[in-house]
This record gives C-alpha cells, structure tokens and sequence, in this order.
C-alpha cells in the first residue's frame, strides 16, 4: 500500500482501493450508473448504453472499485476483439485476462488495442504479450491547385459503376481479394458504411469483371479516400490509379477543396500511388496493437 492509500481510505469521496485479483462481472446497461466515467472518456451513459447494447458480452467491470474494461468486434468481425477503453489500477490486468479469456472461449483469433489504450500502461500490456500490429500514417492533397488532376500518362480505361446496397457480395469479394486478412470489411460493417451520408463507393470492371473499388465520405469542402481495392489478380496494371483519378473527379464535381486518406506505413506500393498523384504525407500517425489469441 503506498504512503497515500491510508488516507485515501479515510476520503469521503474516494473509491475502495483498488485490488489485482478483483470480483469481475459483466458490465450491463443497468452498470453504467455505478461508474467512475473519467472527464477523457469517450463515452457517456447515452454512447454506453448503445455501445453495450451493439456489443453484448465484451465489457467488464469490477463493482466494488468501479473499475471496468469496454471492448468490442473490430470492423463488426467475428474473429477480432478490440479494447476500446480501460479505466482502472491495480484491477486492470485482471479484467483484460478475463476479456481475452471471454475472446477466446468465441473463437476470436486476435484482439487489438488503440494507441491511447496502450500508452496508458504500456508496460503492463508488453508483459501479457500485447505488441504493436501496425502503424497507419496520413497523406491529403489539394485538389483546387493547378493540375491537381493531370495524371502523369494515360491511364487504363475501367467501367465505373456507383455501388448500391445490391452490390454488397460483389464489394466483399473485391475487398477480401485486395487486402491483408486484418483490413477485412465484415457484411455488417460493409452494410453500414454504405447507408452511411455523404459515402460513395465505385465498383470498377474490366471486361465486365469486377477488379476493383473506390470509395470516399464527403465532409463539408473535403473528402476522406476510406477504401482503394484492386483485386491481387489485376494488380500492377495501374487500376488503382485509374480508381483514384476516377474518383478525385467525382470528389472535386462534389466541392471537395481537398482530400485525405490513411494507410499503413509499410504499404510502400500505395505510398507510391499517392506520391505520384501529389499526396503529400502528414506528420501525423497512430499506432494499433495486438495479441495473438491462437495457441503457439
């Protein structure tokens, strides 16, 4: 016990001293009251509630302390956790072991934690075995400069098509046959995004065969590139940047000012892509970590 605990016990105000091998239970809507929701969280009892409502069985909370863990499917996936927040001390490895041991009991093969959740107690989340996955990093680029829509050559002539909700099973064959395992869109996710406001997404096709999509969200005077795919079959043959040309079109007809768009930072194909359509990289980057939740 440090040399403060002895008075903290005596505050009024103060919460029971925190234990490393707590009483857990499952954190339900009728919880939620009874936490100590710090000024830098991300929720309210409102976001909660939704949030535990859409997330049934992934949060924990220790009731005697107030102590809790808020997690949830990455991408509406049924393989990947994701520790969205973790407000506790001593508490804390003891709740996260019991999220990671609900993940794997469900057939979850990995659960992946933010930046800001890491940083919290870094340490401590090494100790079990959590390290990073990846890093992300940012690039914009000013589409009202003059010649911000020439292209350096021509370009691949590809059929566009605005995708619909119809197009669902099409999109998800695209997106899995573009992207590492991890960036995998889920039906539920992929469902969502598109009746999602001011979302386009662009099927593209070659000979009538699918090859490709683009997609973007339109803000007030700008546009986020969420998604560029072409599939691994028809990569090398500039699709990509025929979709991405296609688009900063549509982008710029939309009165987008300038657009942004993340990637990974060892995804040195697209960095190329954007440099050589005048994206320029941000000093910005976050950082996603994860556990292996299959046996070794």
């Amino acid at each position: 016990m440090g040399s403060f605990d002895p008075l903290r016990t005596r505050l009024p105000w103060s919460a029971p001293l925190s234990d490393e091998q707590p009483a857990i239970a499952a954190l339900t809507t009728e919880d939620i009251r009874e936490l100590r929701l710090p000024w830098l969280s991300r929720f309210n009892v409102d976001s909660l509630t939704a949030h535990l409502h859409a997330n049934p069985g992934l949060s924990f909370w220790v009731p005697r302390t107030g102590e809790y863990i808020i997690a949830e499917m990455w991408r509406r996936r049924d393989d990947i956790g994701n520790i969205v927040e973790v407000t506790a001390r001593k508490g804390r490895a003891a709740l996260v072991r019991t999220l990671l041991d609900t993940l794997r009991a469900t057939g979850n093969r990995l659960v992946l934690m933010p930046d800001e959740v890491w940083s919290d107690r870094a340490r401590l989340y090494g100790e079990m075995g959590f390290g990073p996955v990846e890093k992300i990093v940012f690039f914009h680029k000013d589409l009202k400069s003059t010649g911000a829509l020439e292209t350096a050559g021509p370009l691949p002539q590809l059929d566009y098509s605005l995708a619909t909700p119809h197009d669902l099973e099409t999109l998800l064959n695209v997106d899995h046959n573009s992207f590492p395992w991890l960036w995998w869109n889920s039906p539920e996710d992929m469902a969502n995004y598109l009746r999602m406001d001011g979302v386009s997404a662009y099927l593209a096709r070659k000979d009538d065969k699918p090859v490709g999509y683009a997609s973007f969200t339109m803000y007030n005077g700008w546009a986020h590139l969420d998604r560029l795919a072409v599939v691994e079959s028809a990569q090398g043959r500039k699709y990509g940047a025929a979709q991405l040309s296609h688009v900063m079109g549509i982008m710029v007809s939309h009165g987008a000012d300038y657009v942004g768009l993340s990637t990974q930072e060892n995804n040195f194909q697209s960095h190329r892509l954007y440099n050589g359509f005048g994206f320029k990289q941000t000093r910005d980057s976050m950082k996603i970590y994860g556990l292996s939740l299959r046996e070794p």
